[in-house]
């Protein structure tokens, strides 16, 4: 996803969360974004469901 100024933490975790097959995430420009969705995303890293994660930090 990239340039998706309404993308939120909330949109992340529902994606992330309800999209098992998910192993690569990649966001970037998305201003809506905060410590919320970077904290989901360490949590499934740890977990190893998650493979590869890039995002722009504003």
């Amino acid at each position: 996803m990239e340039q998706c100024v309404n993308l939120t933490d909330v949109a992340v975790e529902a994606v992330l969360t309800c999209c098992p097959e998910i192993y690569i995430f990649l966001f970037h420009g998305c201003p809506l974004i905060t410590d919320r969705s970077r904290d989901i995303l360490e949590q499934l890293l740890v977990s190893n469901k998650i493979k590869q994660v890039t995002w722009t930090v504003y």
